[in-house]
């Protein structure tokens, strides 16, 4: 029997993309799944949106009043059943496969902390904005991901797949931290040494548009920093270690830099000599044609 998988949609005001959400959700072709909606309070026309999707056993919508995204999650999480946990802000979707291959992930690797995935970025119209890449924007890919994590290589929440048994261990998202409440989670999952796989290809689709709250920077730089802080000040001898891999992983890109520096000069030399040859030899070329066609005109 496949896990069930619970699909957590928190939605404050965002009922206009909530059909898209949970359409992808509904479309999965992975069928253990029940799909908890946390309506934090939105003053838009939620329920008329999510009327549709009421009388589906699949679908549970929970009411709370307006509390911040993990608050919002964390009620979520409370609520599922589920062996693993998705979640899926209500402004984006999944691909169909998505689920499904990140459990067959989990399957075959059942002690991983975190499974996640590629994206792609879209606009708010559900247009493809760029060719941005999760792989392109990370050091570490696969295991320990705390470096990764500290310099800044982040996905977003709705890439990953997280097992129950890890938040019933480590704890659910920091109600504090805002925006930067799901980097600190998975900080968290790595310092208590659980560790991550990477699914290269595109499962989820995340939308771009005015009011996300990444566009907040002032927030986000505040609640970044608040989570450094926590995670520091927690796992001190884990920060240290991630640094210290930091730190040799930049020599050693320091080394390849300058021996790919010396080979380039070189290379560059030996182009040089082989273009004054050719020209050389052209001239030389040019002039005993000259001489030969001379010839001929006599």
């Amino acid at each position: 029997m496949s896990p069930l998988v619970s699909i957590i949609i928190p939605c404050y005001n965002q009922a206009r993309f909530l059909a898209d959400a949970l359409d992808s959700a509904l479309a999965q072709e992975y069928d253990a799944l029940e799909i908890i909606v946390v309506n934090d309070g939105s003053t838009d026309d939620f329920q008329a949106r999510s009327a549709p999707y009421q009388n589906d056993a699949r679908v549970k919508i929970i009411a709370q009043e307006n509390r911040g995204l993990p608050v919002a999650r964390n009620r979520g999480i409370r609520a599922a059943r589920g062996a693993y946990l998705k979640f899926l802000d209500a402004d984006d979707w999944l691909a169909r496969a998505c689920l499904a291959k990140q459990v067959a992930v989990f399957q075959a690797a059942p002690t991983l902390g975190l499974v996640y995935c590629d994206l792609v970025r879209v606009n708010a119209q559900g247009e493809q904005i760029d060719d941005y890449s999760v792989a392109r924007a990370r050091r570490i890919l696969d295991g320990d991901i705390l470096p990764s994590l500290l310099v800044g290589g982040y996905f977003t929440p709705q890439t990953a797949l997280v097992p129950r048994r890890a938040l019933d261990q480590i704890g659910f998202f920091d109600e504090t931290l805002g925006g930067s409440a799901d980097m600190e989670l998975w900080m968290r999952l790595m310092c208590e040494n659980y560790t991550a796989r990477f699914v290269p290809e595109k499962l989820v689709y995340y939308r771009l548009h005015d009011a996300n709250m990444s566009q907040d920077t002032a927030h986000m730089q505040t609640t970044h920093l608040r989570a450094l802080d926590g995670i520091t000040t927690r796992y001190p001898h884990r920060v240290a270690r991630a640094l210290d891999e930091l730190i040799r992983e930049q020599r050693r890109v320091d080394q390849d830099s300058a021996w790919a520096r010396e080979t380039i000069a070189a290379q560059q030399q030996e182009i040089d000599a082989l273009r004054h040859a050719l020209n050389t030899r052209g001239v030389r070329a040019a002039r005993a044609l000259e001489r030969w066609s001379a010839s001929w005109s006599r």
